[in-house]
């Protein structure tokens, strides 16, 4: 039996100009009204190539109750992390992903994030990030965000399946430029993971 796949748009924007009218040229009069809402430099460049992600590998979408992007076509999510974006997508399965530099971290958040198990694994930022960011992309496939106690949230196994909410969940980790990238599906089964790096 064939393995679903899950795709990977990864875009490095942190040396990207925002001001290049080649981008802003992409956008439409509703996405270039809602880009100069926000009058923080970095949010809005965030902004921005997000939507320039979505427009290019999603197309049309429209925004949930629960105000998570969705599509007609595909089930999609994107995380982004100190000028690094990534946008995940599949058919069938609804679909999570975060993405975090490795870097120091506070170290309360050890604490408040992580089980005593969890907190046995974490040996160093790479295995802390491992942690959080399975239990971001399981989070953010559920739809619904942190709705418990995060300690609660399961992120073992980091390349498994995993039970939460009364659903079964499947979760991928890998690394990618001192980046920890970890992709969740609403499934049991495995999938493949296809990466893709974004050139605009």
């Amino acid at each position: 039996m064939m393995k679903d796949k899950v795709e990977l748009f990864l875009l490095d924007y942190f040396h990207l100009n925002q001001e290049d009218t080649t981008y802003l040229s992409i956008l439409d009069d509703k996405e270039k009204e809602y880009l100069s809402s926000f009058n923080n430099q970095e949010v809005r460049k965030e902004k921005l190539f997000s939507l320039l992600l979505k427009k290019k590998y999603i197309g049309d979408y429209y925004i949930d109750e629960k105000l998570k992007p969705k599509s007609k076509l595909f089930k999609f999510n994107i995380s982004h992390s100190n000028g690094y974006m990534v946008l995940a997508k599949n058919k069938k399965y609804e679909i999570g992903v975060d993405i975090e530099l490795i870097r120091d971290y506070k170290k309360e958040l050890i604490d408040k994030a992580c089980s005593n198990i969890e907190k046995e694994y974490v040996k160093d930022n790479k295995t802390f990030f491992e942690i959080w960011t399975s239990k971001e992309s399981l989070v953010k496939a559920l739809g619904t965000g942190i709705i418990s106690n995060m300690k609660d949230i399961p992120s073992f196994p980091l390349n498994g399946v995993k039970e939460y909410e009364s659903s079964f969940w499947y979760s991928k980790s890998l690394i990618k430029n001192d980046y920890i990238i970890s992709v969740t599906i609403k499934n049991k089964l495995d999938f493949e993971v296809e990466i893709y790096d974004v050139r605009f």
